[in-house]
């Protein structure tokens, strides 16, 4: 195996001097390199709306090739709802009591979202990232 990443090494340093040096040495001693194709940054870069930078909805072809390769579905189900909940330690709490949040709420302000900010059942005080999760995970 190390010979092996040894001689790719010397022959990817080689294309660096001489690309044709390479693909001849590529002929000649390593044809398994020649299957080795560069990064498929077009074929990404056609799957994303270049104005919304979202991207688009797939091929039928992709979803049903992603299917059968993976055994998955192409869409991942959104399993998250109102009525799931994470713990957190209070901040604020003497002793750190643990207080249960929202994972979403329709402000979002949930546990999983970008504004998260809690209010502790306990103590009644409020706190969100930068002050709970110091805390959390010490």
């Amino acid at each position: 195996m190390a010979h092996a990443r040894k001689v790719t090494e010397s022959y990817a340093a080689r294309a660096a001097q001489n690309p044709r040096s390479y693909y001849e040495d590529c002929l000649r001693v390593a044809q398994n390199l020649l299957a080795v194709s560069a990064f498929p940054l077009r074929d990404v870069a056609d799957t994303i709306d270049p104005v919304s930078l979202l991207p688009k909805e797939p091929s039928e072809e992709r979803v049903s090739t992603w299917e059968l390769y993976t055994g998955l579905p192409f869409t991942a189900a959104f399993v998250t709802t109102a009525e799931d909940t994470a713990i957190m330690l209070c901040p604020a709490c003497p002793g750190y009591i643990q207080t249960t949040v929202p994972w979403i709420t329709e402000a979002g302000t949930g546990f999983a979202q970008k504004d998260f900010i809690a209010t502790c059942m306990s103590c009644k005080s409020t706190f969100n990232r930068e002050v709970g999760f110091p805390l959390r995970w010490s």
